[in-house]
């Protein structure tokens, strides 16, 4: 369960979401302390586009403290991880395969394009539709919190068409803070017990096998045999080390194992132990003189049983 963070614009969420069917994309940055969406259309999902806007939004709101992403390209370049340091603002990238630790993002994710599949079936244009959608979605108040995201991002109410009453000023923070942490708890108690998850175990040193994501054949097991060395654990964020590859992943992709991985040392040390083959237990025919010898074994032909019962003629005798 992640923590509140201090203050508005100190700790973003971005993802991009699409295609839509005019080919472009969706750059969505969220706020984690108010909720606040901002979305920008992009024509493409590479760093020379995302930086420009990206910088737009940092013109306008200022710099934060930190930007949480995917692992996706363009956030995994080079001029991204340049444009990060002379921004001085901290890039964290997700565990690899586990898009749920970017869940502010992807949750918005999927109202947006609702509402933007909606416009297109009804044929209206589709970036109004969402620009009203964004209106609505700042101005309503949050079910966890019960204050507005308009309201926690810049501590004032927006002007909407609905009649309003002024009411007096209260301690957002205070009451943000209770209602979300009781939210947290009974979303997380919910997905735990919907999911039937348990405490993961798995501590530095461990010996663990990984889950294979993609099976090639049928007869693919369901975790590599290979084991991995745990190196390394933050929070449910597991890395293993496997003769010279890292892999980080999610705890719930892996299981503890007792068999160790043996060295090339270790390995021809150990006395392999001697197992019988086929040709062991293989009865050979013998060859007489005169006949010709195959490589496959003779069939003994007999009687059938179910004849025994009867009484058969041989060669009409």
């Amino acid at each position: 369960m992640s923590e509140l963070p201090q203050e508005p614009w100190n700790d973003l969420s971005a993802d991009f979401c699409g295609p839509l069917p005019s080919g472009d994309y969706l750059f969505v940055i969220i706020d984690e302390y108010s909720r606040y969406p901002v979305v920008e259309i992009v024509k493409y999902v590479s760093a020379q586009s995302v930086i420009p806007v990206l910088d737009k939004v940092l013109s306008t709101f200022g710099i934060p403290r930190v930007i949480k992403t995917d692992n996706g390209s363009p956030f995994n370049s080079y001029q991204f991880s340049k444009y990060a340091n002379n921004t001085e603002f901290t890039h964290r990238k997700i565990t690899l395969r586990w898009p749920r630790a970017n869940a502010q993002a992807e949750a918005f994710n999927k109202p947006l394009m609702k509402n933007i599949k909606a416009a297109e079936i009804e044929r209206r244009n589709w970036k109004q539709s969402m620009f009203q959608f964004l209106r609505q979605y700042r101005t309503t108040p949050y079910s966890s919190t019960g204050i507005s995201h308009f309201k926690l991002m810049f501590n004032r109410e927006a002007k909407t068409k609905l009649p309003s009453v002024p009411r007096k000023q209260t301690k957002n923070d205070e009451l943000l803070r209770q209602n979300d942490e009781i939210s947290k708890i009974l979303m997380k108690a919910g997905a735990d017990e919907r999911m039937k998850t348990r405490r993961s175990d798995i501590q530095i040193g461990d010996h663990v096998l990984l889950r294979n994501e993609v099976k090639e054949k049928k007869t693919t097991p369901s975790y590599d045999p290979v084991p991995h060395v745990v190196t390394n654990r933050k929070g449910n964020m597991v890395i293993t080390k496997q003769n010279e590859r890292n892999v980080t992943r999610n705890s719930s992709f892996f299981k503890k194992t007792k068999y160790q991985l043996q060295t090339a040392d270790t390995a021809d040390e150990e006395e392999v132990p001697n197992v019988p083959t086929q040709k062991n237990h293989l009865k050979i025919p013998e060859v007489r003189d005169g006949e010709a010898h195959t490589s496959r074994p003779t069939r003994q032909r007999k009687q059938p049983t179910y004849l025994q019962d009867y009484v058969t003629r041989v060669n009409n005798q």
